[in-house]
């Protein structure tokens, strides 16, 4: 869990704050870089789960919503956008519904 924590501040974090990531991950965070070969077994399997589930993408998507529409509570902001995201089987199953209109 550490090592995957790592990868998340070293690499997705910078991303979604606009900073190059630090000198020792860039190869985790470019899809055009092959992996090193000293790269632990729990930052292969991050990098992989981010590349899977395309999170890179998505928050850097959800960081220009935010920094375009600059909401009072960007918190609510980001739970709203990735309901809508989501369907309503998705939410149902993870305990939440959409409020009916």
């Amino acid at each position: 869990v550490s090592s995957a924590l790592a990868v998340a501040q070293d690499c997705l974090l910078p991303l979604l704050r606009r900073q190059p990531p630090k000198a020792a991950a860039p190869a985790l965070c470019s899809r055009t870089m092959p992996m090193p070969q000293n790269i632990t077994k729990a930052q292969e399997e991050a990098q992989r789960y981010v590349d899977q589930h395309g999170l890179d993408r998505m928050g850097t998507k959800l960081m220009n919503g935010i920094i375009a529409d600059k909401p009072e509570d960007p918190k609510l902001y980001m739970i709203r956008w990735l309901a809508e995201r989501c369907s309503d089987e998705q939410l149902e199953n993870s305990g939440l519904e959409r409020k009916k209109r």
